[in-house]
């Protein structure tokens, strides 16, 4: 399969994905009044699945399993980034995770 195949054949996955990372800075500008840096653990371990699967599909054609699996992985990460947007009370920084943006809102954390 040619690159311009298996993009074709994940349009949905990546078009999701886009989706939602285009939502959440609309919605950082109307929260914050700027654009979020999370730094989020699923952020960093999307950002390695899609790596691995790009570097496959660059390398070999092939994508497998593995550009799924970075796209599902991608909807979750960017899923987190607009509860962690819609969780924090104000716009604060270096946000890991969820949970850590439920404890800053509860005051158990910075």
């Amino acid at each position: 399969m040619s690159h311009p195949e298996i993009i074709y054949a994940h349009r949905w996955g990546i078009g999701i994905v886009i989706t939602l990372e285009l939502l959440r800075y609309p919605l950082d500008w109307w929260r914050f009044g700027r654009g979020a840096s999370y730094h989020a653990l699923s952020a960093k371990l999307f950002e390695g699945s899609l790596l691995v699967a790009v570097s496959m599909i660059v390398m070999f054609d092939y994508a497998g399993p593995l550009l799924w699996i970075s796209l599902f992985v991608g909807l979750l990460s960017e899923l987190e980034g607009i509860l962690i947007s819609l969780v924090l009370p104000k716009w604060t920084h270096d946000v890991r995770s969820l949970k850590s943006a439920i404890d800053i809102r509860a005051g158990k954390a910075q």
